[in-house]
């Protein structure tokens, strides 16, 4: 069992264990004076580390020629200047002093005052002068360097009222460099030290160091890796220290300060002088508020969504921590922009917005090529052996069925159905009196016998660098017809497969079958995902409406050493 000081210190070298970890956050909890150690053990950390590591130091010890370094021109100038007026010392003349007698016997030494040496005293005096002189020049010249601290690793419609300011990608940034206006879009930064920063428009922010940040007012969210200790946002009443996370601050134009930690923890510093300074560890889920001109903490409710966590502009791709809606990729990129009421055709695998009516027979397995992230779509029947279920030729043992289905995938709440003679009507998807595939409500209808694949791998492609795929849940039931048509003799079939592999199924339910969830874990092997349901015992396709409600794939970001 290690004391704190030895905790602290393997932390800031990087190598606790997981049980030296939840040690540290054991003793970080059990008092508030021991995150005040933290946050000070921090700053002094990264004061010698910026020492260490800075441009100038390293030109030093590297030998480079330094014309703006600690040693630069302006300072030997006026060290020259200085000694110029300095008093001459002159030493005292030498001769006739006698030398000094050896004494074999040392417990006979005898104290001797000599003769004052005004030459040493004079030479000590000049050097304390000019001691005196580096502390007074370094403190009234100090040194404004702006060293390359971060860049812009990718950005989204950004504009910025400062006609000077670039904010494209791979546009270095500076410290010193004051303060940064983006007006609109979003910009995502990488620091030298490995942290990503994602900044909304309207925000205006300064990079102070390679690991702190000056958020005036707006919106920014960090990605810290384990590895980096002590990153810092600053605001205009408080300070956050990461401990390895990610998390969000807002910064309103009141002076107000809002921290949501998405990851792991932080230490919030409120307060601007040192005397009424209040630390707090904020933990995962977790969020608070500094109010302007106050160094109160006070909770608030944690939003998981409030700040855009990761952009990637080739594929517009901005992530805020939600999943991704399947039924929106029938449409669009699974984050709201693709549109409803759409149909992929079951026939040529393309999207429609007519819904194909009357009934359709099996054909094999239909590629998607205008859809991104659906691989194919196909209509189940095992009566002549195993179904593909993949481009990559994946085998399913389905059941057999009678090899049709009605209507194609569809993403939207209302169908056209068919009731004897009065024709086609519109009905709404409803499951107990509640209506789905709405925006608010989203699901994928698949009629009795029906089948969707989805390729894994193209949807990782389009994340952002660090975001995995962890699993895929939906709630899958039956929907219900108009009265006088409901029968409790209808019946459907539902199973998920990932890579040809049967994951979850659920057997003969019918429109008064609660709604039954699936939550399947995947792997970064996992290829393919596969959403099928068949005809239920009856082998008929009355009102077969069957529906994944909610079919979303969760993403999270892989932790960073």
């Amino acid at each position: 069992m290690k004391n704190s000081e030895q905790l602290l210190t393997v932390y800031f070298d990087g190598a606790l264990s997981e049980p030296e970890r939840q040690q540290l956050m054991d003793w970080l909890r059990a008092e508030p004076g021991n995150v005040e150690q933290f946050v000070y053990a921090s700053y002094v950390h990264r004061s010698m580390y910026d020492i260490l590591h800075g441009q100038d130091t390293q030109k030093l010890l590297s030998g480079a020629n330094n014309e703006e370094g600690i040693c630069d021109q302006s300072f030997w100038e006026a060290l020259r200047d200085f000694e110029k007026s300095a008093p001459v010392a002159k030493p005292e003349d030498l001769k006739g002093q006698a030398e000094d007698k050896v004494v074999p016997d040392r417990s006979n030494i005898q104290i001797s005052h000599g003769k004052f040496n005004w030459f040493a005293w004079a030479t000590a005096l000049s050097s304390l002068a000019a001691l005196i002189f580096l502390v007074v020049y370094v403190h009234f010249n100090p040194r404004m360097v702006s060293e390359p601290a971060a860049v812009i690793t990718d950005a989204m419609q950004v504009g910025s009222s400062d006609a000077s300011l670039s904010f494209r990608t791979g546009t270095r940034l500076f410290t010193r460099g004051g303060v940064l206006q983006l007006d609109q879009g979003i910009v995502k930064l990488k620091f030298d030290n490995g942290v990503d920063v994602v900044i909304e428009g309207p925000s205006r922010f300064e990079i102070l160091t390679f690991d702190e940040i000056s958020l005036h007012s707006g919106r920014l969210y960090a990605q810290v890796p384990h590895r980096t200790v002590g990153f810092i946002i600053s605001t205009p009443n408080s300070k956050i220290i990461d401990l390895g996370t990610g998390f969000g601050v807002y910064a309103d134009s009141h002076g107000n300060t809002d921290i949501h930690v998405m990851i792991g923890e932080v230490s919030v510093v409120s307060g601007t002088r040192s005397d009424v300074r209040k630390a707090q560890l904020l933990a995962q889920a977790q969020a608070c508020r500094v109010e302007m001109n106050s160094e109160i903490i006070h909770p608030i409710t944690f939003r998981k969504e409030a700040f855009v966590q990761d952009i990637h502009s080739k594929t517009n791709f901005v992530w805020r921590g939600q999943p991704l809606d399947l039924s929106d990729i029938a449409g669009g990129n699974g984050l709201g922009t693709g549109r409803r009421s759409v149909c992929i055709d079951l026939q040529t695998g393309k999207p429609t917005s007519d819904v194909p009516l009357g009934r359709f027979k099996a054909q094999g397995y239909v590629r998607t090529p205008a859809a991104d992230f659906i691989d194919g779509v196909f209509i189940p029947n095992g009566a002549q052996g195993p179904i593909q279920v993949s481009s990559e030729g994946h085998l399913y043992p389905c059941p057999a069925t009678i090899g049709e289905t009605y209507y194609g995938i569809f993403n939207g709440s209302i169908l056209p159905l068919r009731i004897g003679d009065v024709g086609y009507v519109d009905h709404p998807i409803q499951h107990k009196g509640q209506i789905f595939g709405t925006a608010e409500q989203p699901c994928l209808l698949l009629h009795s016998n029906m089948g969707i694949t989805f390729d894994l791998a193209k949807v990782r492609r389009s994340l952002p660098a660090g975001a995995v795929l962890r699993s895929f849940s939906a709630l899958c039931g039956m929907g219900e017809g108009p009265e006088g048509s409901k029968r409790t003799g209808d019946y459907s079939d539902f199973y998920v497969l990932v890579d040809g592999q049967e994951r979850f199924a659920a057997k003969d339910m019918n429109y008064l079958s609660d709604l039954k969830a699936i939550d399947l874990k995947l792997s970064d092997a996992d290829r393919f995902l596969t959403l099928m349901t068949t005809e239920g015992k009856d082998h008929n396709l009355h009102l077969g409406w069957s529906f994944f409600y909610k079919p979303q794939l969760t993403i999270d970001v892989a932790d960073k050493q």
